[in-house]
């Protein structure tokens, strides 16, 4: 090929190639680029996905018919008659079916729950309640057992649920597994005086309701801490 016809070649194919479109996308509430916007002209097919920070490039001539979609967000369609664009996209509520949330404090169940349990309240605990450690002040409630180290009410204190031991009963305070990672007991003597904090303690016997931390093979047994402010503040 000689030189001349060498380049009028490139200068055809120079006319031919597609000028590029750059935009950049970004929230419409929150001006936050957006990643992930499917952006494709509607008449050539020809797509692009946005970066991280919200750009894209497309070739294509213009004016030329966007469509932008990306989950979340209204699909929008617009026409373009610049190579370089900022667009804004705005979120999309979505309609969805009917949601029920239901929770249980701490793992606990109330009284409606299929579960066999005792919940002792802050008055029962007040009046059962002299310095003793836990284990001895659940002493008598239904299939518990405890027994203190020391043959008094102070000292390593352990309980029994359904004749169960400690490892294999769920403790939590306030959701928070309490059962020590290592050998799944807890040490009572760790919390001196803990009912003085309590606002209820609920004893579940059997598999139930239990949370985080050991199976509940025994059952399980949620503290629940007292507020530390009231509405009635003195």
């Amino acid at each position: 090929m000689t030189a001349p016809l060498f380049i009028i070649a490139v200068f055809s194919a120079t006319l031919q190639r597609q000028p590029t479109l750059v935009g950049a996308i970004h929230d419409s509430a929150t001006s936050a680029p957006v990643a992930g916007v499917v952006v494709l002209d509607v008449a050539s097919r020809r797509q692009a996905l946005t970066d991280s920070a919200g750009r894209f490039s497309l070739d294509v001539a213009v004016p030329a018919r966007l469509r932008l979609s990306h989950f979340g967000y209204a699909t929008r369609e617009i026409v373009v008659s610049s190579l370089n664009v900022t667009i804004a996209l705005a979120p999309s509520p979505r309609a969805l079916e009917a949601v029920t949330v239901t929770a249980l404090r701490g793992g606990s169940a109330d009284e409606g729950a299929p579960v066999s349990q005792r919940t002792l309240t802050r008055p029962e605990i007040e009046e059962r309640s002299f310095g003793q450690e836990v284990p001895l002040l659940l002493q008598g409630t239904p299939s518990v057992t405890s027994y203190a180290e020391t043959g008094n009410y102070w000292g390593y204190s352990y309980t029994r649920l359904r004749g169960i031991d400690q490892s294999r009963i769920n403790l939590t305070i306030d959701g928070i597994p309490l059962n020590d990672p290592e050998d799944q007991v807890l040490y009572f003597a760790d919390f001196p005086d803990l009912a003085s904090s309590l606002e209820s303690v609920q004893i579940q016997r059997g598999v139930g309701t239990s949370s985080a931390g050991t199976a509940s093979f025994a059952g399980s047994m949620n503290f629940e801490t007292a507020p530390l402010a009231s509405a009635e503040g003195g």
